[in-house]
């Protein structure tokens, strides 16, 4: 057990990141041989998988990725994929103020 001073800034906000073979596992499964998607991402992060569609080559439609994290979502932003869109901000105000709809939601398991 980890104590909240010994905790790193993004273990205390909740941060977990996604390793690679597994965002690109899940992403194979989610998008399963789609290629018209709208995909949602609610918290990026540092973007393992927008990272993953641009490795696999993924086909889909569009890309929407919320981050709160200002650093993290600028590493986001460097990810070269077509259709893609951070959102900058928290996923809950951006999901209670859309209308947008989405195919598959991809993002982090639930580390426990």
């Amino acid at each position: 057990m980890q104590l909240m001073s010994q905790a790193s800034a993004e273990k205390l906000r909740g941060g977990f990141y996604t390793p690679e073979a597994i965002a690109a596992f899940m992403l194979r499964w989610g998008i399963n041989g789609s290629t018209n998607l709208d995909i949602l991402e609610p918290s990026c992060g540092d973007g393992v998988f927008l990272e993953q569609i641009q490795r696999l080559g993924s086909k889909f439609a569009s890309v929407t990725a919320v981050e709160m994290d200002e650093v993290e979502a600028d590493k986001a932003e460097l990810i070269s994929i077509p259709n893609k869109t951070i959102i900058r901000g928290d996923f809950h105000t951006y999901c209670n103020g859309t209308k947008k709809r989405f195919d598959l939601v991809i993002g982090n398991p639930p580390y426990w």
